[in-house]
């Protein structure tokens, strides 16, 4: 009987895997082109009632507040009181002139600007979202900013005061790459003399609906949270500062 013969196990070689190109990144950050409505949107604790000839504002309300039925705006305050028990009511100002702008305290100009409607919440609806059982002064005002807020948030929206931010990335030309032997990374004295404009950005990430930061550090700080550590404060606040 002829012998079977004898298999070679040959070693196990791992293919080598080719490190990864050299990339940067870049922060870049722009007017939200779609921003959404925040009276639409958002779970607002207020009710906006607007009335206006020419722009729909605010909410949609029941018919029992539609502006045919009033003749003033006292009018419609009372209507408002009588139905909703309010524990907080303001008024809602518009400006009108080259853009729309929402206020609770009025505008300097008398010929382009003038009381548009209310924002409110009810008593039954603060004791409920805010788990209270009695609406004190100070609940009273703490409600009152919380309509604010919501005013200006909105005022932001229709201002276009709107914001998002895009992470781009591209692969870096040969002369700019240092090889390692697991890794190749950027030559920093090669990148500063690129024109980063003639690389092939691809977008890897974005976020929208920053709304109504008074100041570019508010947005940046805000900005920064959803980053994190891909990029640094000082490198966000230069991108909000660039914002187009």
């Amino acid at each position: 009987m002829n012998a079977q013969p004898e298999q070679l196990t040959l070693p196990h070689c791992p293919v080598p895997v080719p490190p990864a190109p050299a990339t940067i990144a870049r922060l870049k950050v722009k007017r939200d082109p779609d921003p959404v409505d925040p009276r639409k949107e958002y779970d607002n604790l207020g009710t906006m009632v607007c009335h206006h000839k020419r722009y729909q504002l605010g909410d949609e309300v029941a018919t029992c507040f539609d502006s045919e039925n009033f003749n003033s705006w006292e009018e419609l305050e009372a209507e408002i009181v009588k139905r909703q028990d309010p524990a907080a009511i303001l008024p809602v100002f518009l400006f009108d002139h080259s853009g729309l702008s929402l206020s609770t305290g009025g505008f300097s100009c008398p010929w382009d600007s003038g009381q548009v409607g209310f924002i409110f919440v009810s008593k039954a609806k603060a004791r409920a979202e805010c788990d209270w059982k009695l609406i004190t002064k100070k609940r009273r005002e703490q409600l009152e900013g919380y309509l604010r807020n919501e005013v200006e948030t909105y005022d932001a929206y229709l201002r276009g005061d709107c914001w998002g931010y895009v992470v781009e990335k591209a692969e870096l030309p040969e002369h700019c790459v240092i090889r390692l032997p697991n890794a190749n990374v950027p030559d920093p004295d090669q990148v500063d003399e690129l024109d980063l404009d003639e690389l092939d950005w691809q977008e890897e990430d974005s976020c929208w609906g920053f709304l109504g930061y008074e100041d570019d550090g508010e947005l940046a700080a805000c900005i920064k949270g959803c980053v994190g550590d891909d990029f640094t404060m000082e490198q966000v606040l230069e991108a909000v500062q660039e914002k187009r």
